[in-house]
């Protein structure tokens, strides 16, 4: 198996409980099959008066761990024992405590599982995160996203272009997978092209991206050109409304723009709010919306802005590559390289827009403000199973993401870049 890694990745390292978040607070934990069966062991060996005896290759239980606190060890398994929620495809999620976090997540921020059992007592969820792993083929891609803000930390830090690492695994055995080769292979030479154009440092942030969507659209066109040829959304022609029906017209292009932006980040029926400091940032944005009364108003702050963030402008190329090396490889499976082109397009708007907020509000955005903006939006939005479908679906169906939309407010952002 061919593993492919960001360059950054080798020198990621969790550092539990020092975080100033947690990766065990606000969503479920969802526990894979060979794990839910260890600990199933676990509480069968705890029955028959001992306690994870048998090696692992042995009914999936643990192997003989070396316990030093037998109390800890008790209340470990006399948690499994309540927690575990079954689910019908395999597996089980852990049932969060009221205040949502894991019920193994003590007060210093660190998990009784693992200081009771070790590493291995961990389900694959909790030994990944905040990893990703991607599998086409004969190729596994491995990379860490910025909703962990050690991950988000050392890959915006990052001042060299994007560059990945390959490696060969012999010990790893490719899944089955039907993807298409000559598909592949056309979407890895896309994304080889989106990484450069991204990383072109001579070109504003919104231009690079402009030119990142003409690279996709002239993609769409020429891999399926017989097939797309009337696609409105592969040609480009869709037209400009928003949710409620206006235009993002050429004469109101600036203001209507920051309008339909303020509508992505509108919270929907159902949104699950994974950390409470989203609302919080929500709500610095909302102030900011109010002061914004006329269309100088935004074009003073965000030359302000752009003023104080020069020579930072590698935080954004990062986390746009981070986004082309996650995703666009991902159309090999659905032939949707246009969703992934909005996602990637549709985060660094948000960001965007979360960033001139924090510094309306704080007359700075320093470092750590801009990988806390990125951690919270990337747990909203990749970390949420119902929040992803909501928004890749609202991206496909809702005008208010078309891609002449997109292209709107892009152009009236690289405007003001001149």
């Amino acid at each position: 198996m061919k593993i492919v890694t960001p360059a950054y990745y080798k020198d990621f390292k969790c550092i539990a409980g020092d975080c100033t978040d947690t990766c065990c607070a606000g969503w479920d934990v969802d526990v894979d099959d060979a794990s839910y069966k260890k600990y199933l062991g676990c509480l069968k060996d705890a029955a028959d008066g001992g306690f994870a005896a048998c090696s692992d290759s042995q009914n999936g239980r643990f192997a003989g761990y070396s316990v030093e606190d037998e109390k800890m060890a008790v209340s470990v398994r006399e948690r499994l024992s309540r927690v575990m929620v079954p689910e019908e495809e395999g597996g089980c999620t852990f049932a969060l405590t009221e205040a949502k976090r894991c019920p193994f997540l003590n007060d210093a921020n660190l998990c009784d599982l693992y200081t009771a059992y070790g590493e291995k007592a961990l389900c694959d969820t909790c030994t990944e995160f905040p990893r990703f792993i991607n599998e086409y083929g004969g190729t596994r891609e491995i990379g860490l996203a910025p909703s962990c803000i050690t991950a988000g930390e050392l890959m915006l830090s990052r001042k060299e272009p994007f560059a990945m690492t390959e490696s060969n695994d012999s010990s790893i055995f490719p899944s089955e997978n039907d993807i298409d080769p000559e598909l592949f292979l056309a979407l890895k030479s896309l994304r080889a092209r989106l990484l450069k154009l991204i990383a072109d440092r001579e070109v504003s942030i919104p231009k690079r991206l402009l030119a990142c969507m003409d690279e996709v659209l002239k993609f769409e066109r020429e891999y399926w050109e017989e097939e797309n040829s009337s696609d409105q959304e592969a040609s480009g022609s869709l037209n400009r409304l928003d949710m409620s029906g206006e235009a993002i017209t050429d004469r109101g292009r600036k203001w209507n723009s920051f309008d339909v932006v303020t509508k992505y980040l509108l919270p929907f029926p159902g949104m699950e709010v994974i950390n409470p400091d989203w609302n919080k940032l929500l709500k610095v944005h909302q102030l900011f919306i109010e002061d914004m009364f006329f269309p100088q108003d935004v074009e003073k702050v965000t030359r302000e802005f752009d003023e104080a963030y020069k020579g930072r402008e590698t935080e954004y190329e990062q986390l746009l590559s981070y986004y082309i090396y996650r995703y666009i490889l991902d159309a090999v499976y659905d032939e949707n390289v246009i969703l992934k082109l909005k996602i990637m397009l549709v985060g660094w708007i948000c960001v965007r827009r979360l960033d001139l907020a924090v510094f309306y509000d704080k007359k700075n955005l320093s470092f750590a403000d801009q990988v806390d903006i990125c951690h919270l939006y990337s747990r909203q939005f990749e970390h949420s199973y119902e929040n992803f479908e909501w928004y890749t679906s609202q991206f496909e169906d809702a005008n208010i993401y078309s891609l002449e939309n997109l292209r709107a407010i892009l152009e009236a952002e690289a405007a003001l870049c001149d």
